[in-house]
């Protein structure tokens, strides 16, 4: 799911659905590629999980995050504006 708000001040929350068990790694890039942050790195029960991401020591900008689990993997873009 797109994360909420977006864009966002100082923290967002990222929510995600897993419909079994598996490792999901969810971690925030920022727009050169340079990993800022892991949310979730371990594995999660089946059901809906939300990572929240405080952005309290980083500059305005774009930013992503990916998430994987198992063989799915997604990008998705977001905006910090203070």
């Amino acid at each position: 799911m797109q994360n909420y708000p977006n864009p966002f001040n100082q923290s967002t929350s990222i929510s995600f659905q897993v419909p079994t068990q598996c490792k999901v790694i969810l971690k925030v890039y920022d727009i050169h590629g340079v990993e800022v942050a892991t949310l979730v790195n371990q594995p999660v029960d089946a059901g809906q999980e939300t990572g929240l991401f405080d952005a309290g020591n980083l500059t305005d900008g774009t930013y992503y995050y990916r998430l994987q689990a198992d063989k799915y993997t997604e990008t998705r873009k977001f905006l910090l504006i203070r």
